[in-house]
């Protein structure tokens, strides 16, 4: 008994260091690939996204994953896709996250319910600051002859009324003046609604 308990103990530890090393190919695999995501972190990343949208879309303030795996389709490398649902629904939706797995980000997300219907796919917080960051230096070129900026605090604006904005503070490099904006943000559409620029007073 006590000899059979023992192989039956060794062959689940085998099995454990087995799939410990399985990971999907080309994704998140160490050796040269420098400071890339594993496998493990790039789902986390793109679970995370997955919650934020569907709280924000579908006001799903909890949902459950299922079927967790590197996409198999065509010209999907770098893609996390599963599925998901609300606790307790049974509306199922499926997803698809592009990761960044050296800048640890999400590049863009497709979620589908299983019928087909698309969610609108919304801008990530990344690409929305990105948007705002690039009119900020487009105006301040424009208004200030600022060609060179340093941006600094830039955040999600938590002011009540500015959802959807992003904040934050730049100067010319080199200068002193410093001036506060704010972008309001339309991340369906993936354009400005609005930008405000104000000079920080001394």
């Amino acid at each position: 008994m006590f000899h059979t308990k023992l192989v039956l103990a060794l062959a689940a530890i085998s099995s454990i260091g087995l799939m410990a090393q399985v990971r999907p190919e080309g994704l998140g695999h160490g050796g040269d690939q420098g400071n890339q995501l594993t496998f493990d972190q790039a789902t986390k990343v793109c679970l995370d996204e997955v919650r934020g949208r569907a709280l924000r879309d579908l006001n799903y303030r909890q949902i459950e994953f299922a079927h967790l795996r590197a996409d198999d389709r065509p010209d999907h490398h770098d893609w996390i896709a599963g599925d998901f649902k609300a606790v307790g629904g049974s509306a199922l939706y499926r997803f698809a996250c592009k990761v960044d797995f050296s800048a640890g980000t999400v590049r863009s997300v497709e979620m589908n319910r299983q019928d087909g219907a698309q969610v609108v796919n919304r801008l990530t917080y990344d690409q929305a600051t990105k948007v705002c960051l690039d009119e900020i230096r487009r105006r301040a070129l424009n208004d200030h002859h600022y060609s060179d900026i340093q941006f600094a605090h830039v955040r999600a604006d938590d002011r009540p009324g500015h959802n959807d904005w992003i904040a934050g503070e730049f100067k010319a490099t080199g200068g002193s003046d410093e001036y506060r904006f704010g972008c309001n943000v339309d991340f369906s559409a993936g354009t400005l609604r609005s930008v405000e620029i104000r000079r920080k007073e001394r």
